[in-house]
């Protein structure tokens, strides 16, 4: 734990959930090998060459560049990228196929349970504080073991941009009807967690359980590599 600046007043901690509450990884990886293989399944019943993944990950990115309007919902710009893939290779069905596709990485996605031990601190700091989850992902927390911990799960939609912009910090402000001075931002990323959160009037804590070298611009509140330095700290 490293502190920069003294914490004090808080009466709301926001979390990231990918790589802060768990390592989202391995998790994404195996959702989108999964999501790939059931594509080339269909893709096979159209006479199709299966699709390798730099060929998925290219053909994802070139629609994603496409349609910046869907940049800051995930889940949107992923539903509508498999419809247009299903359409244009002519696919019976192709609306019906591309939510099945999409059900079925969204299982695959939130296919996990978050450590005990981990939500036990969470528990243990909810006794003292609210807790938000303001996130960029689709993680569903009451389908990997965090049901009930959070007050609000706050994620970019149509009209709300993702982490770094104010978007998320302020919902979570008004929603808890309280200044962003009083709301605590933990994530593992120094730019969108800690500059968004500094940068909307927040104080924030840099979740780095790894020992990587800080590449912000943004100094944070403080450092810790667990929840559990973050109940130590604020908990006692």
């Amino acid at each position: 734990m490293q502190i920069y600046r003294r914490i004090s007043n808080i009466q709301v901690i926001s979390f990231d959930l990918d790589d802060t509450l768990y390592d989202n990884v391995p998790i994404i990886q195996q959702a989108e090998n999964k999501l790939l293989q059931f594509v080339n399944r269909k893709l096979a019943q159209v006479q199709v060459q299966p699709l390798t993944e730099a060929e998925w990950m290219s053909a994802k990115h070139s629609f994603a560049t496409e349609h910046r309007s869907l940049a800051h919902d995930v889940t949107a710009l992923r539903q509508a990228f498999l419809r247009h893939l299903f359409s244009n290779y002519k696919l019976a069905g192709a609306t019906a196929v591309a939510e099945q596709a999409y059900q079925l990485f969204f299982q695959y996605r939130n296919n996990f349970t978050v450590d005990k031990q981990v939500v036990t601190w969470l528990e243990q700091l909810k006794t003292r504080y609210k807790l938000v989850a303001i996130t960029n992902g689709n993680a569903d927390p009451q389908l990997i073991g965090l049901t009930g911990i959070f007050e609000h799960v706050l994620r970019p939609k149509t009209g709300l941009k993702m982490k770094p912009a104010s978007d998320l910090f302020a919902q979570a402000s008004q929603l808890m009807h309280i200044k962003p001075q009083h709301i605590l931002h933990v994530g593992d990323s120094e730019f969108t967690d800690v500059a968004g959160a500094v940068k909307s009037g927040c104080k924030a804590v840099w979740f780095d359980a790894d020992g990587r070298h800080y590449k912000g611009q943004v100094l944070p509140d403080m450092v810790i590599s667990s929840v559990e330095e973050l109940y130590l700290y604020l908990g006692e």
